[in-house]
C-alpha cells in the first residue's frame, strides 16, 4: 500500500542513511586525519630530543654522529650517529647492519619488514647518504623540499607497508651550516588499523540505526497521522441526512488546521442545502401556486364556450360571453407576464433600459392610469426639487402601479392615500401609505415572496406576484423595498433608489 505513512517512513529512514554516510565520512577523515597528526607530532619530539642530545654530567647538546670530519672527529665515515660509539641508528649496536646480508632483502634486515620507531637516515643535501650503510632516503622527493623550505611530513609505502616520514635539516653547529637532512620513520600500519577498526563499527552500526529508525518512524508517523483517520471516519459518517455532524479535532497542529477548514466548509455546505432545500420548496409551491392562478380563468374560459355552444344564444349573450372569456384571457396574459418578468429576474436577464428619469414625472403617470379605473381618493404633491433618477421609466412605472393598486384593494373609499417622493442624502425615497386596515406582522416579511397572500380565501382578486415583482425590479435598480404595516392603522411602503 503506497501510503503516506510508508513514503513518510522511507523518506525518513533514506535521510538517516545518507546523514549517516556522510556523518560516519566526516568521522573517518577527521579521525585518521588525528592519529596521523599524532604520529607526526611523535617524529617532531623525537627528532627534537635527537637533536638536543642526551642530558648529563659527561654530554650535552645534540647528538651527532662519527668522532671527526665536519660534524665531530670522525666525519661522516665516522663510527655512527644517534648514540655514541652506535651505527647511525638509535639502539647502538644492536642495529648494526650484517655485511652477509642479501641485497633483497632491503633496509629492513633478516628480522622482516617492519622499520622500528624513530629510526633515522641522514643525507646531504643531493640526497647522497652519510651514514655508512649508503642507504637510500625514505622520500627522496622531500629531501629536496625540504632543502628549500622548513621540515616536513609525507607518507610511503615501502613493501606494501605504510610509513609517515618526517624530513628536516640538521641545525648549524657552532655558527656552521651543516648542509645535512635527515629522515625519521614511524609505522602507519597500527594507526590504519586503528582507522578500519572505526570504520567496521561505524558500518555495523548503520544497519542497527535504519532497523531502529524504520521501526520509530512507523511508530511515530503513525501516531503523527493519527488524526487523519479520526477525521476520516468522521467524514464517513456525513451525509445529507446529517450535515449537522462535524469533523472530530485533535491537537492544534496542521491536520487540526485542515479539520477546522474542512468543517467550515460543511458550515457552507449545510447552509447551501438548507438554502436549496427553502428554494426548492418554493418552486414547488410556486408551480402549485402558477397552476393554480392559470387555472381559474382557463376554467371560465372553458366553461363560457361550452355553455355558449351547448344551445342558441341571442348575439347579447354571445357578446357577454365573448367580453367574459375577453376578461379570462387578459387575466391569463397579466399572469404570464408576471411570470415571464420574474423569471427574467431570476436569470439576471430583466429587461430595463435606464436614463435619466424625473421621479415626479413618473408618479404623476402611474396617478393617471389608477385613476383611469376610477381611483381618485390619492393624494400626491410634487417636490420643490427635482427628483432625478437613473431608471427605466416603464418599470419605475409599473412598481408604482402596483403599490398604488394594493393601497386601494386595502383601503376603503373612504381612507386616505399619500404618495411622496423625498431626498435623504445620496438617495432618493418614494414613500407610499394609506390608512386602512393593515397587515398582521407575522405576514410583512412574506409580502415578497410569490403568490403569497394574506387572504387565504383569495377574496382580494391579484395574483400575490405583484410585491415580489417589485422587489426585482427595485433590486436591479440598486435599491431596496420596505414594508411597515400595522393592524387596523394602515401600511406603508418605502422604495430607495441613489440619486442621479
Amino acid at each position: 500500500m503506497n501510503s503516506i505513512r510508508t513514503r513518510l517512513t522511507v523518506l525518513n529512514v533514506s535521510v538517516l542513511i545518507l546523514v549517516l554516510l556522510l556523518l560516519g565520512a566526516v568521522v573517518f577523515v577527521m579521525a585518521r586525519n588525528s592519529l596521523i597528526q599524532s604520529v607526526d607530532k611523535a617524529l617532531s619530539e623525537r627528532a627534537g630530543r635527537m637533536m638536543r642530545g642526551p642530558e648529563g654530567p659527561r654530554q650535552r647538546g645534540p647528538v651527532m654522529f662519527g668522532q671527526g670530519g665536519p660534524l665531530g672527529q670522525g666525519g661522516p665515515q665516522g663510527q655512527g650517529f644517534g648514540q655514541p660509539g652506535g651505527n647511525g641508528r638509535p639502539g647502538g649496536d644492536r642495529q648494526r647492519p650484517n655485511p652477509d646480508r642479501p641485497m633483497d632483502q632491503g633496509p629492513f634486515g633478516p628480522d622482516g619488514p617492519g622499520v622500528p620507531f624513530g629510526r633515522l637516515r641522514v643525507f646531504t643535501l643531493t640526497g647522497k647518504s652519510v651514514g655508512p650503510d649508503l642507504e637510500d632516503p625514505f622520500d627522496p622527493a622531500m629531501i629536496e623540499k625540504v632543502a628549500n623550505s622548513g621540515p616536513g611530513f609525507s607518507t610511503v609505502s615501502i613493501q606494501d607497508e605504510p610509513y609517515r616520514v618526517y624530513t628536516y635539516r640538521l641545525p648549524p653547529r657552532d655558527g656552521v651550516e651543516l648542509g645535512y637532512v635527515a629522515q625519521l620513520v614511524e609505522d602507519l600500519a597500527p594507526t590504519y588499523r586503528a582507522v578500519g577498526v572505526l570504520t567496521s563499527a561505524l558500518l555495523a552500526m548503520i544497519p542497527v540505526a535504519v532497523l531502529l529508525a524504520t521501526i520509530g518512524g512507523l511508530y511515530l508517523t503513525g501516531r503523527a497521522l493519527q488524526p487523519v483517520g479520526v477525521m476520516q471516519r468522521s467524514a464517513e459518517k456525513i451525509s445529507a441526512e446529517n450535515l449537522s455532524s462535524r469533523l472530530k479535532l485533535q491537537g492544534n497542529d496542521e491536520f487540526a488546521q485542515l479539520g477546522i477548514t474542512i468543517n467550515k466548509m460543511l458550515d457552507r455546505l449545510q447552509e447551501a442545502f438548507v438554502t436549496l432545500g427553502k428554494a426548492l420548496d418554493q418552486q414547488r409551491r410556486f408551480t402549485a401556486d402558477a397552476s393554480h392562478e392559470l387555472k381559474t380563468p382557463l376554467t371560465v374560459i372553458k366553461s363560457n364556450i361550452g355553455l355558449a355552444l351547448s344551445q342558441d344564444r341571442t348575439p347579447e349573450q354571445y357578446r357577454e360571453t365573448l367580453q367574459t372569456v375577453d376578461m379570462a384571457a387578459n387575466s391569463m396574459n397579466a399572469l404570464v407576464s408576471d411570470l415571464l418578468t420574474l423569471a427574467r429576474a431570476d436569470s439576471g436577464a430583466l429587461l430595463l433600459s435606464p436614463d435619466r428619469l424625473d421621479l415626479d414625472q413618473a408618479i404623476v403617470e402611474a396617478l393617471d392610469l389608477v385613476r383611469g379605473a376610477g381611483h381618485t381618493n390619492i393624494e400626491f404633491e410634487p417636490s420643490a426639487e427635482p427628483m432625478t433618477v437613473v431608471a427605466d421609466a416603464q418599470a419605475i412605472r409599473r412598481v408604482v402601479v402596483n403599490l398604488l393598486t394594493n393601497a386601494l384593494q386595502q383601503t376603503p373609499e373612504e381612507g386616505q392615500i399619500k404618495v411622496e417622493a423625498v431626498r435623504d442624502g445620496r438617495n432618493i425615497k418614494v414613500v407610499v401609505s394609506d390608512n386602512g386596515k393593515g397587515i398582521a406582522e407575522e405576514h410583512i416579511s412574506h409580502l415578497t415572496e410569490r403568490f403569497y397572500r394574506v387572504d387565504k380565501a383569495r377574496t382580494s382578486g391579484g395574483t400575490g406576484l405583484g410585491l415580489a415583482i417589485c422587489q426585482e425590479i427595485v433590486a436591479a435598480h440598486h435599491g431596496d423595498l420596505k414594508i411597515a404595516s400595522k393592524l387596523g392603522e394602515g401600511t406603508t411602503v418605502t422604495i430607495t433608489l441613489p440619486a442621479a
